[in-house]
């Protein structure tokens, strides 16, 4: 998998993630916990950083996103596109439009069905 595929692939698992959950992990992980926060989600938030961080560098340095994206903005803006599509559940490929904007504007997979 590419640099690239790679990071879209972790983005739209974190998007789903908070969704399955009904908001609360979106809620949680849009900021970082604080510093008397709970030790297991500060080292889930942690992970779910440090991941992101290493394939945004993969694709940074592949040239295939901007070098001055920072992961903690990335992840605020997959948090709230996860959170706007939990506000739609009727609508099945909005999770997919919202993250092609993040992607580049590439086909999501209900344009690819057609």
């Amino acid at each position: 998998m590419s640099p690239a595929e790679a990071l879209r692939t972790r983005l739209r698992a974190v998007a789903e993630h908070p969704t399955a959950m009904r908001g609360l992990v979106a809620a949680r992980m849009a900021v970082p916990p604080a510093p008397d926060a709970d030790a297991a989600l500060a080292a889930c938030h942690e992970r779910i950083r440090a991941t992101g961080a290493a394939l945004l560098g993969r694709a940074q340095r592949e040239g295939a996103v901007p070098g001055d994206l920072e992961i903690a903005d990335l992840l605020t803006l997959v948090n709230a596109i996860a959170w706007v599509s939990e506000q739609a559940p009727c609508d099945e490929y909005l999770l997919d439009r919202l993250l092609a904007l993040v992607r580049g504007m590439e086909p999501s997979p209900q344009e690819e069905k057609t």
